[in-house]
């Protein structure tokens, strides 16, 4: 999940609001909501049954898709012990 809060903290500001449910290699059978706005991050467990419903919602003016969707893919992978991410 550290990866996804980081992800989420270092959206472009044109992002203004961002939902949906995912669920974290460490914990794949639960799956969790997540909010964000500019200064608000809140992620939870969440009980929803149909997992077809995993995605997420990004709102705002002129955003590069294809950027937004390989940084997400980005911090879906795992990371070996080798590495490591800066956190604030």
């Amino acid at each position: 999940m550290p990866g996804f809060e980081h992800f989420l903290g270092e959206l472009p500001e044109e992002v203004y609001r961002a939902k949906g449910f995912v669920t974290f290699v460490d914990d794949p059978q639960t799956i969790h909501v997540f909010q964000f706005t500019p200064g608000f991050l809140r992620i939870r467990p969440f009980k929803l049954q149909r997992r077809e419903l995993l995605r997420g919602v990004f709102i705002g003016q002129n955003l590069e898709k294809a950027e937004l969707a390989e940084q997400l893919q980005a911090c879906l992978q795992p990371i070996s012990t080798e590495q490591s991410i800066p956190f604030n």
